[in-house]
């Protein structure tokens, strides 16, 4: 195209150049507004992907408070779905995991979470420490407890929970001490938590000291001002009961009874029954049956009876086989022979000294109960129990003694502890098996306290060691004495009459009836040291092996926080 300019002169203008402006133009406008519609499309997606995973964290959240795991769990996989690097949402699901009572899962989603997050937060760890503590598991517990210690951070209930958990720990060690600082510790970072009160005051009553243990637990209900938990009022009334404060124990067993769901038929039972002993222990007889048969109809108390009963049932039938076994074996045909000079005692002579020493010593033990704690029911009321069956062993074992030398002595035998226990020992045979003794009884609590902390014909001792009283350290250093009776004296007439096998079985569990507890490792004692009598009839090595095992025992207790934590009962 021309075009005339001022000049008169044609000018050619390129026109290709505009014809591609003209195309490429709207081509631009379009990429742009394509590109903008993706990247407004993408921050739309991340939005709503947020919004709803953490809509569905809330929901979890909501869920697991509301004590619905189930659902909590789903919506916490949800939250996962849609953000898979969602620490909240994973360590949610593994929280309600381990809620709903699958630990072991639950360990397995901690350990995956801790091996792929990074851990701002010391609630991980203390989660699966506290995993780990109720599977046994206390090495790996330790460790998680030192990984959380490595995490700074400033929240109390976290540092609270971990210096419970620490004292856990030091308790199943033994060291009570370091325990109580612990839960001191805890106590001051989080007050409001009973458990951590609770923790405390068990290792304060089960070390003697119900005084302690009442003022706290009284601190904790006046600060707090929470008069709902059961179990803070259930060993608030043991302290009092501990004390002859009788009228407290029965207000605060009352409360205990009160707060405690009817599903909690154990801990009814349990505190129906101490109820019903206080009352019999104050003379209100009607109250006492009254909650004797609450005791049946909302707690436990038939299988209790049988618990705590069958194996000394079991025991005494097994007495009567041995002796029924015994006498069918016994030649029928008799003879009168005549033996001059001293006579042999015989198996009635052993059973009336057991039964002259046992009731005799069960009335000491009853005048000991009124007048050092104003209780005849001394010997079932905690702590009192220590001192009241130490003082009905010291008098049985007194008994058995003198009685069955009179009577040896009666029967013509002028020297009657010679003729008992012989004139020769085995000294080093005697230590060997009261050591072997020694870490049996070890080995035995150590697996009931780790495997059936809750049988209870399997739990205690004849002997509490929880406080080292003159009565305990008395009786400890008579049971060996005791030997003169179960050794010597009933096992020589027996064996003579059933054989050595019979003998020793029907010794054995005479000795077992009489200590009481623990009745299986009773049974694994008395066989021991029946075997030794028997080998050269020597009486001395049984006395040496028991006289072993009871210093060895109380030197151990003031040694070693180990075998403390082993001997005293401190609920775990």
């Amino acid at each position: 195209m021309n075009i005339i300019n001022n000049a008169d002169e044609p000018i050619e203008l390129p026109t290709t150049p505009r014809r591609v402006t003209q195309r490429r133009a709207p081509q631009n406008y379009v990429r742009k507004l394509v590109f903008s519609y993706f990247v407004l499309a993408f921050a739309v997606l991340v939005y709503a992907q947020s919004f709803n995973a953490d809509t569905y964290l809330q929901q979890g959240l909501r869920f697991e408070s509301g004590g619905d795991y189930t659902s909590a769990r789903e919506s916490f996989n949800n939250a996962l779905e849609i953000r898979p690097n969602f620490f909240e949402a994973a360590f949610g699901k593994a929280r309600v995991t381990a809620a709903a009572g699958e630990p072991q899962q639950a360990k397995n989603d901690l350990n995956t979470l801790i091996r792929d997050y990074t851990i701002v937060t010391a609630e991980p760890y203390i989660l699966l420490a506290r995993l780990h503590m109720a599977d046994n598991e206390y090495s790996a517990a330790r460790f998680n407890l030192t990984r959380a210690q490595g995490v700074p951070q400033n929240n109390n209930q976290l540092d609270a929970e971990r210096n419970f958990l620490e004292g856990r720990l030091a308790q199943f060690d033994g060291e009570f001490t370091r325990a109580l600082q612990s839960y001191s510790s805890a106590i001051r970072l989080d007050p409001r938590v009973a458990d951590y009160h609770l923790a405390s005051a068990d290792i304060r009553f089960a070390l003697g000291a119900p005084e302690a243990t009442r003022a706290t637990l009284e601190n904790y209900v006046t600060v707090s001002g929470n008069q709902g938990n059961a179990e803070v009022f259930s060993l608030l009334g043991r302290s009092a009961w501990a004390t002859s404060d009788f009228d407290a124990a029965r207000i605060y067993f009352e409360r205990a009874v009160n707060n405690r769901s009817l599903r909690d038929r154990e801990g009814l039972g349990q505190d129906y029954r101490r109820l019903a002993l206080v009352y019999f222990t104050t003379g209100n007889f009607a109250a006492g049956q009254d909650a004797l048969q609450r005791a049946v109809r909302r707690g436990d108390l038939l299988s209790y009876l049988i618990s705590q009963t069958l194996p000394w049932i079991a025991l005494a039938l097994a007495l009567l086989a041995f002796h029924l076994v015994g006498e069918s074996r016994v030649n029928a045909s008799s003879s009168l022979e005549i033996i001059e000079g001293p006579q042999p005692w015989t198996i009635s002579q052993v059973y009336s000294t057991l039964f002259t020493a046992v009731p005799i010593a069960f009335i000491v033990m009853l005048v000991y109960s009124y007048l050092a704690h104003g209780n005849p029911l001394a010997v079932i009321t905690p702590l009192q129990a220590a001192d009241t069956k130490a003082v009905f062993l010291i008098t049985a074992f007194v008994l058995l003694t003198l009685l069955s030398m009179r009577k040896v002595r009666a029967k013509g035998w002028r020297r009657p502890l010679h003729e008992l226990l012989g004139d020769k020992a085995q000294a080093s045979l005697g230590v060997a098996v009261g050591l072997g003794l020694l870490a049996a009884i070890l080995g035995y609590r150590f697996w009931v306290s780790r495997n059936y902390p809750d049988v209870v014909w399997l739990q205690g001792f004849y002997l509490d060691f929880s406080q080292l009283t003159p009565f305990v350290i008395v009786a400890a250093l008579l049971v060996p004495v005791a030997e003169v009776y179960f050794r010597a004296f009933a096992t020589t007439p027996l064996s003579q009459r059933y054989g050595d096998t019979i003998g020793l079985l029907i010794a054995t569990s005479i000795f077992a009836l009489v200590l009481a507890t623990p009745a299986p490792l009773l049974v694994v004692i008395g066989v021991a040291l029946g075997g030794i009598f028997m080998r050269n009839r020597d009486g001395r090595t049984p006395i040496i092996a028991q006289a072993t095992l009871h210093v060895g025992l109380i030197l151990a207790l003031g040694f070693s926080t180990f075998v403390r934590s082993l001997m005293i009962n401190v609920p775990f």
